[in-house]
């Protein structure tokens, strides 16, 4: 018999009805910025602050210690 686990996401979107230009992730393969309207991927992420911009040019930062990010239009 095989193990399973299993671990709960939060799919709650923070920004859903609000502008944002660019979202800032820390990504294992470095720092990346992700610009609105962005083509899908998928990226490997580490621990660190996420700082977003939002259209009106406010921006924002969060810490987050562990997650895994699916990006879509």
């Amino acid at each position: 018999m095989g193990s399973k686990r299993g671990k709960s996401a939060n799919t709650q979107s923070l920004y859903s009805s609000q502008g944002v230009t660019q979202v800032n992730i820390p990504a294992a393969t470095g720092d990346m910025g992700i610009l609105a309207n962005h083509v899908p991927s998928v990226e490997a992420l580490k621990a660190g602050v996420v700082e977003v911009i939002e259209d009106a040019g406010s921006q924002s930062k969060k810490w987050f210690s562990k997650w895994i990010s699916v990006s879509s239009r």
